[in-house]
């Protein structure tokens, strides 16, 4: 248990926290940093019972104060293993010393394994004193094989107008792939079903199911712990690159010249 927890002044200033709906949210924000549960990783168990008895609070209450926090990017939640992780924590506490960072280290290592324990990990792994706690490699190495989320359902194979037409024939909603699959991949990176939603109606709009499903479907292939950046990366470098041709792509000119695309070198000569 920690004496005491730090919150920076420039709290005031943030978007996120002025952004939060209701003072329930703000409350329990500021609880989440200064009740006894709290540890040196701002990432630690916290049963709901425990809560709401510090806060006087029902459990439904509580709840709803952990959903609109979630919403807001202010933290994380895993309702599996009612494990907390506060955003950006070590922005705002970093560790004192070498010693302060091991006997941190030790304190995630021994969270349950899930999803937050690798983003927690990962944090940690770009900190200050980082490059002495060589564990910490070892520990994102073994769980992000194991919380690799699962493959999102692959799109339909493409199918004849006969067979279409055929009493038997598969009927697929591509837009119910998109935010079964999606809300389930989001929703495994700490991100909860409603702001899921709301993250893949706004790309469904702006890319289209096709572009939406395959970026998904590339996240996972990966394993990219944070869909949301990556996905979005994705649609960028898409869009950059819209109308360029695609690497190995091939072209013969009006003299018979034979080229290939590179993304690197660009169309150069393979026969004549």
């Amino acid at each position: 248990m920690r004496d005491y927890g730090k919150i920076s002044t420039s709290i005031w200033n943030s978007r996120k926290f002025r952004a939060l709906p209701t003072d329930d949210s703000k409350m329990l924000y500021f609880y989440l940093h200064t009740c006894t549960h709290v540890n040196s990783v701002g990432c630690f168990i916290l049963r709901e019972g425990y809560a709401a008895e510090d806060l006087g609070w029902d459990r439904e209450r509580y709840q709803k104060g952990i959903e609109t926090l979630s919403e807001g990017g202010l933290i994380q939640y895993d309702d599996h293993e009612k494990l907390v992780r506060i955003v950006n924590f070590f922005r705002f506490d970093p560790f004192a010393n070498v010693n302060h960072a091991k006997g941190a280290v030790k304190l995630a290592l021994a969270l349950p394994d899930c999803h937050l324990k690798v983003l927690l990990l990962k944090e940690i792994s770009g900190v200050k004193f980082a490059d002495k706690l060589p564990e910490i490699a070892n520990g994102i190495e073994t769980l992000s094989k194991q919380y690799r989320t699962p493959e999102p359902e692959p799109e339909p194979e493409p199918y004849s107008e006969a067979e279409a037409s055929g009493a038997d024939a598969p009927h697929v909603d591509p837009t119910k792939v998109l935010f079964d699959s999606g809300v389930r991949i989001l929703g495994n990176a700490g991100i909860s079903a409603a702001k899921a939603r709301a993250i893949l109606g706004k790309w469904r709009k702006d890319h289209g199911d096709e572009a939406v499903i395959a970026a998904l479907g590339k996240a996972q292939r990966e394993g990219a712990v944070d869909p949301v950046a990556f996905c979005e990366g994705v649609f960028r470098f898409t869009k950059s690159n819209r109308g360029k041709p695609l690497d190995g792509e091939t072209r013969t000119l009006d003299d018979g010249t034979l080229q290939t695309y590179s993304a690197f070198d660009g169309w150069k000569i393979t026969h004549v």
